[in-house]
């Protein structure tokens, strides 16, 4: 017999992977559930049916929540047999649709590494999710936030695959399992190493505040996984038996993993720490570039010398200051493996308190009961005395001029676009409102190859950083998914599909809102603003089709994932019945 946390993994699988389908490569014939009354549940809003030429079968799956902007939710499966209709188990269906893949994508399909990821990232799903019921408590600091995403991406096929990490070892690194760990020291040959940091700071003092030291060496802090393959290296095995390197082991204060598994993090310290690691999660392998570790450094320059901080006080770039390398003789260009990132740490003990990620706020809670945001809203129309329909939009409102209108005036006003995603979002909530929002990630800026003069009068150190500069047309396919699909909509999708307001007033709102701000902008933001008011279609990253091609986007050439192209929820044709400003804009 399954578990409840079997249950509740099998079926995020499904929905992450099916969804995945829907979009990406069929989206089924839409039927009325009102064709088969005896088979389909009342609350099914319609099916859609489905044909899988590789097995010679058919089968209607009940789409119990219809969502114009994120996710459907799916409710059973049925398959017609000569003694009629007959539920289908869901995670039987996932597996037929992978081998309809395989049928359809011989030359290029990775059948078996598909199947065989999508069945460990169930597994570490169930595997979470019973933790979380028997250690459950509330979200209340930046770390719990972190380590709550038990069901990870919320539209790929696998969103806990962490292929590389052995079972055991989840129990310390993976964040889902809270495990706290001390990293690892080797002391290098100073001329071996390469580090820098931003004005007024040391990668070296930064790391000796912390561990210990050793006279004629320098210290490079590493991540227990990292340091285990570091160890099977020949050239560093040689390094250690010649001197230039010595391996101290474990050592200095605990350590636990965030969200994005290989950054980390404690209460008590002024820094986290960035590190490539032996794992692929979902679809690369995450490695430090060479290129990556200056970025963080400019680019935290460039905001600064550009007054960003001043001009949008609801908006914060989490810096990464510096870094620190081993680079040995006769390497070349190749990484190390010791490339770390040293990140600042706004949320310390004293200041981790109401934030949390947008896939944080967004995710089904893992007992089934409301997410933490429909939870925020339900309490703060309690308290407020507000329907819960007009909280949600009040609610919405501040998060969009807190979050999102300063996304796009900095893209506007000075060309640079951040890959803000669900998980690198974060967001201060004060009495439930939302009041500071938080980007991070240095793998994530994009700027407009047309503001290149501009950007580099402000910061002479991009001169030497091309890579950071892109077309406007592949910048604004980018922004868009990161910023509208996989962020804002994960957010309307939750306050639909949960009863909050409907997502089509949502959609409507936003419309007129880009509406107006494009009325007002002068650069790159405009030609945005207008292409995603006025597009059907919109460029979208193909997560099931990047891993089924076994795509690592992170070595493709301009880090890109396979892309495909979705209906626009804000061109659809429905939101023309809303009447003009039904709400208006309300400031708390």
């Amino acid at each position: 017999m399954k578990t409840r946390a079997r249950e509740r993994a099998e079926e995020a699988a499904f929905q992450c992977f099916l969804n995945s389908y829907l979009r990406e490569i069929d989206q089924g014939r839409a039927l009325s559930a009102d064709r088969y009354p005896a088979v389909i549940h009342d609350a099914a809003q319609e099916v859609r049916e489905l044909i899988l030429h590789c097995r010679s079968f058919s089968c209607l799956v009940e789409v119990a929540y219809r969502s114009q902007s994120g996710r459907h939710t799916l409710g059973a499966v049925w398959r017609k047999e000569e003694t009629g209709w007959q539920r289908v188990e869901k995670i039987t269906l996932l597996i037929a649709l992978i081998e309809e893949l395989h049928c359809r994508n011989k030359d290029c399909s990775h059948y078996e590494q598909l199947l065989s990821r999508v069945l460990e990232s169930t597994d570490a799903i169930e595997r979470y999710v019973g933790f979380h019921e028997e250690n459950s408590k509330s979200m209340t600091t930046f770390i719990d936030s972190e380590q709550s995403l038990v069901f990870g991406h919320w539209m790929h096929p696998t969103p806990k695959s962490r292929y590389g990490m052995a079972h055991w070892q989840h129990d310390l690194f993976a964040p889902e399992l809270k495990g706290r760990f001390q990293l690892h020291l080797f002391y290098a040959n100073p001329s071996w190493v390469r580090s820098n940091a931003a004005e007024g700071l040391s990668a070296e003092g930064m790391v000796n505040d912390l561990f210990l030291k050793r006279n004629g060496y320098c210290t490079v802090p590493m991540h227990p996984l990292q340091a285990k393959w570091l160890l099977q290296q020949p050239w560093v095995a040689e390094a250690i038996q010649n001197g230039d390197l010595l391996y101290e082991g474990a050592s200095g204060p605990l350590f636990t993993a965030t969200s994005s598994v290989r950054t980390v993090y404690s209460e008590d310290c002024r820094w986290m720490f960035k590190f490539s690691l032996p794992v692929h999660i979902t679809n690369s392998l995450r490695v430090n570039k060479h290129h990556e570790l200056e970025c963080g450094i400019v680019m935290g320059s460039l905001m600064g010398n550009l007054a960003v901080a001043e001009q949008y006080p609801s908006f914060r770039l989490i810096e990464d200051p510096a870094y620190v390398t081993v680079d040995p003789p006769g390497l070349g260009q190749k990484e190390s493996g010791f490339e770390v990132i040293i990140r600042e740490n706004p949320f310390m003990r004293s200041r981790a308190d109401n934030l949390f990620s947008v896939a944080a706020l967004v995710q089904e809670h893992p007992a089934g009961e409301d997410a933490v945001l429909t939870a925020e809203v339900k309490r703060l129309a309690e308290e407020s005395g507000l329907d819960v329909e007009e909280a949600a939009i009040r609610w919405f409102r501040r998060y969009w001029e807190t979050a999102i209108n300063p996304l796009l005036t900095i893209y506007d006003r000075y060309g640079i676009a951040l890959e803000a995603h669900q998980q690198n979002s974060v967001l201060q909530l004060e009495n439930g409102w939302p009041s500071q929002y938080y980007y991070r990630d240095n793998q994530g800026f994009y700027l407009c190859e047309s503001y290149r003069l501009q950007l580099q009068g402000a910061e002479p150190a991009l001169c030497e950083h091309g890579a950071l500069f892109y077309k406007e047309p592949l910048i604004r396919d980018r922004f868009f998914y990161y910023v509208f699909f996989n962020q804002l909509f994960s957010i309307t999708h939750r306050m639909g599909a949960d009863g909050l307001v409907e997502e089509k007033q949502l959609l409507r709102w936003m419309v007129l809102e880009l509406s107006d701000m494009e009325k007002s902008m002068t650069g790159a933001g405009r030609t945005f603003i207008r292409q995603i008011l006025t597009q059907k279609t919109i460029a979208c990253k193909a997560n099931l089709m990047t891993r089924f091609q076994d795509v690592d986007e992170l070595e493709e050439k301009l880090e890109q994932a396979v892309y495909t192209d979705v209906p626009n929820p804000l061109t659809d044709s429905s939101l023309l019945q809303q009447g003009e400003g039904q709400y208006e804009p309300v400031f708390l």
